[in-house]
């Protein structure tokens, strides 16, 4: 990639004041604070917010430039890049904006260009599932993200959010933190059927317990779901076996 120097400068000054405001919003949170207890290492303090947009900048560049071009961009109709994985990216620029969405044209190092849209959501996938991704970063980068999305993530997120939570209600003694908890787990952690391992290693300390982690096995559950009690008592509506059950008040006069 060839850059000019005023480029370049734009691209490492652009947004520095605002991100400083940012991060220091993010270092007085309570849940940043409490990491920076444990790990004084990580440079959650507001000081740091340049250091920390720096390593996210660089990390940025080598992915849109190097590493995961393919995976950011797409054509304006959703569709893969041709050259993409024939010829190196060497430029970028901002092209016309198209409905709300702006375009920008790629040129690769074979001469060719295309027009190509972000592909926001798949950033996001791959900060959260590649391990490449998420570890060049760092912690801190990460945590700021978190906030960002979680900040300015749509009102869908929010709904989601809570329906999973419906999801882990039950009737009984239950606590709300044991509900928080349960939530957190399903909403982080991929599908059960994509970690069999984990699954085995979970289910086995839920019924045998462990010693060395001082966990006991897991009574029987006291929990349960007024839906599924319900739906499980009649056979085929609460009317209909009623109706069919019904012998009348004068049985011994239908015989």
């Amino acid at each position: 990639m060839k850059a000019k120097r005023k480029d370049i400068t734009k691209f490492e000054t652009n947004g520095a004041k605002e991100f400083e405001s940012f991060y220091k919003h993010v270092c007085q949170l309570p849940q940043v604070e409490s990491m920076y207890e444990k790990d004084s290492n990580l440079d959650l303090l507001p000081h740091h917010a340049s250091s920390v947009l720096k390593k996210y900048r660089s990390s940025i560049k080598s992915m849109v430039f190097e590493t995961h071009t393919k995976d950011l961009f797409t054509t304006p109709k959703g569709e893969k890049l041709k050259n993409v994985s024939q010829s190196q990216l060497v430029e970028i620029k901002p092209s016309k904006e198209r409905d709300l969405t702006q375009l920008f044209t790629l040129t690769f190092e074979n001469g060719i260009s295309e027009e190509a849209i972000v592909a926001e959501s798949k950033f996001a996938e791959l900060l959260y599932t590649n391990e490449a991704v998420y570890t060049s970063f760092g912690k801190e980068v990460c945590i700021a993200l978190d906030v960002a999305l979680g900040s300015g993530g749509c009102e869908a997120i929010v709904e989601g959010f809570y329906s999973l939570v419906k999801t882990h209600k039950k009737n009984g003694r239950q606590k709300n933190k044991t509900l928080t908890q349960r939530a957190i787990v399903d909403w982080c952690l991929p599908l059960p059927i994509s970690c069999p391992d984990t699954v085995m290693a979970i289910t086995k300390l839920y019924v045998e317990g462990n010693k060395d982690l001082d966990l006991r096995s897991h009574r029987h559950t006291q929990f349960f779901d007024q839906r599924q009690r319900a739906a499980n008592t009649y056979h085929t509506g609460k009317v209909i076996d009623r109706l069919e059950n019904d012998k009348g008040r004068c049985p011994h006069v239908l015989k």
